[in-house]
């Protein structure tokens, strides 16, 4: 979304994202719900909920500022390349990839 503006690109790429992500939710609250004892279960369930109900706005609130100089394709191709490397940096530390 980059690089082409033609409208049936922007559906198609929105199409394969749903399509890659739909299956995070549910996978997410059923591996907490396996590898989370279940006496802190509540605790990381609402951790979780709390950062997504923060990160949000927040994120929202970022991108609409960094609107104001760059083309809202840039902004969603910047945050989309951030989302990637910082994926990228937390499967090189060991730790977090054997929680």
């Amino acid at each position: 979304m980059i690089w082409d503006h033609a409208l049936w690109m922007t559906y198609l790429s929105m199409a394969f994202g749903g399509l890659v992500f739909s299956g995070f939710p549910p996978l997410t609250h059923t591996s907490v719900q396996r590898l989370v004892p279940r006496e802190y279960q509540g605790r990381v369930m609402g951790i979780r909920g709390s950062l997504i109900a923060i990160g949000m706005p927040v994120g929202s609130y970022l991108s609409g500022s960094i609107g104001e100089w760059l083309s809202s394709s840039t902004v969603i191709g910047y945050s989309g390349l951030i989302v990637v490397l910082v994926g990228m940096l937390l499967f090189t530390i060991r730790s977090f990839r054997t929680i």
